[in-house]
């Protein structure tokens, strides 16, 4: 960013930072393990989980981001039904 001043206004590098933290912390880490079936119900839970610490931990614009994040998370949970419980149980990090 302050390599090139003129690519964001000064009203919009806050906005721009929380995005910048958010990938680093987050999403770059549920972008990588998201290629296994199997993980995937207990990353999303994870992933739940982490949007309700971050949002009680930060700011109020953080706050109501995180809150849309965990709210997407849960809208896009329509895979996990009865018959791929068995599939989530096949996961390492689970244990037992």
């Amino acid at each position: 960013m302050k390599q090139f001043p003129n690519l964001v206004s000064k009203d919009e590098f806050p906005e721009v930072y929380a995005m910048a933290e958010f990938a680093s912390i987050f999403y770059g880490v549920w972008f990588l393990s998201s290629s296994l079936a199997s993980a995937a119900p207990a990353n999303d839970i994870h992933a739940v989980w982490q949007m309700r610490q971050y949002s009680q931990q930060t700011s109020a614009k953080i706050s109501v981001a995180a809150k849309r994040v965990e709210k997407s998370i849960l809208d896009h949970s329509w895979y996990m039904e009865e018959d791929l419980i068995p599939l989530g149980l096949l996961d390492k990090n689970l244990a037992f």
